[in-house]
């Protein structure tokens, strides 16, 4: 049996990339996808989506539901005075959800890295998971080495729905909606002239819409579609702790500063960091990917079943689960409520036990009332530094 030290191989980021060449070859994610546009072809509009691989631009007629796809055929076309490929012909990249591994299983290997705080690395794997295969609105607030963002790359590398990126305008940021989960790193860094419009487009992701309406930016080349669908967009924002800013304004809560923003993503402030030693083992990642590929294959087939499955496997713990989990959402607030539920939800398919489950839903509900605590903290004297 494979040790725990060599198990957490297959999530070093090198080797899922080298995992994702090898498995799947020359594939086209939604992360590729530039913006959907309109050609006229004879009397009437087709809309493709743009994208660019290897320096060349191509054009395919493909909702992003169906990405990622593995390009078999293109031809040459002319568009908007450059030339482009048409994709005339694609394979689908289908892998078929499969409970092969349970859900604790996955946030357990996606938690083998050591961690100062272990419970809090559990929950925000938890959280992360939860993203993918629910749609919640949640703020994370963490110390630099916490890896807030490393659960999403896991994720995002196996599935390439995923997008992790520091926007520093609206169009970045709308370039992406066609992910499963758009999560916005340090999103309080980016200008300040891009504040205002950036707010309005939070307020509408955040306020469970179904579809959103992309900002107007025409020009006479720019026939480009102008409605996504974010029914099932989860959105993160993730960030540093109020005390870690010289500019006190690229804190979140003071370079939005929205109550309604807030009430529609759910915050939580969480202590600890990985030791980073551990990411400096050399290992063989050409080797750990051929490893450790038909695992990763399972995990993948796993989480795409718990997307699908996850009311189904809500265990009913004697009865007592609905009861429980009610107590803790019952703690929080407005549409706050919504989110925290479906988090509890997936905290319920790890737990083995009612006693479990009420273990880490305490600590989790700590972590939310301690985000205004430790992030105004500083502000009235109790804080000078970072928090361990």
């Amino acid at each position: 049996m494979v040790d725990d030290r060599t198990r957490k191989y297959m999530f070093f980021y090198q080797v899922l990339s080298r995992y994702r060449e090898i498995t799947f070859g020359k594939i086209i994610s939604v992360n590729d996808l530039i913006e959907e546009v309109s050609i006229k072809v004879g009397d009437e509009h087709k809309f493709f989506w743009s994208f660019i691989k290897n320096k060349e631009k191509y054009l395919v007629s493909a909702s992003p539901k169906d990405f990622p796809i593995i390009i078999k055929d293109t031809s040459k076309y002319s568009y908007r005075g450059k030339a482009h490929n048409i994709v005339s012909k694609y394979a689908v990249l289908d892998i078929k959800p499969e409970k092969v591994r349970t859900f604790r299983e996955i946030i357990d290997d996606m938690t083998l890295f050591t961690h100062s705080n272990p419970d809090h690395q559990k929950l925000s794997a938890i959280i992360a998971l939860a993203a993918y295969i629910d749609r919640i609105n949640v703020r994370i607030c963490s110390e630099k080495e916490f890896g807030k963002d490393s659960i999403f790359e896991c994720i995002a590398h196996l599935k390439g729905d995923v997008c992790i990126f520091n926007p520093e305008s609206l169009p970045a940021i709308e370039y992406r909606l066609n992910n499963k989960v758009l999560v916005l790193n340090e999103i309080g860094t980016m200008p300040k002239e891009q504040r205002t419009v950036v707010l309005k487009a939070l307020l509408l992701m955040g306020g469970g819409n179904n579809t959103y309406d992309k900002a107007k930016r025409s020009t006479a080349l720019n026939n480009s579609q102008d409605v996504y669908d974010i029914s099932d967009l989860s959105v993160c924002l993730i960030y540093n702790p109020s005390y870690y800013y010289n500019d006190e304004d690229m804190f979140f809560d003071n370079a939005f500063k929205s109550p309604a923003l807030k009430s529609r993503f759910i915050p939580f402030f969480f202590t600890g960091s990985l030791d980073i030693k551990q990411f400096k083992e050399n290992i063989n990642v050409c080797l750990e990917a051929g490893v450790w590929k038909d695992e990763l294959i399972k995990i993948t087939k796993s989480i795409l079943y718990y997307k699908e499955h996850k009311y189904e496997e809500l265990k009913d713990f004697g009865g007592r689960f609905v009861e429980v989990k009610n107590k803790y959402v019952n703690q929080v607030f407005g549409r706050h409520q919504l989110h925290l539920d479906r988090i509890l939800n997936a905290l319920n398919l790890y737990c083995d036990s009612l006693e479990e489950f009420e273990r880490y839903a305490t600590i989790l509900l700590k972590a939310h009332t301690d985000y205004d605590v430790k992030n105004n903290s500083r502000f009235r004297g109790g804080f000078n530094g970072r928090t361990n």
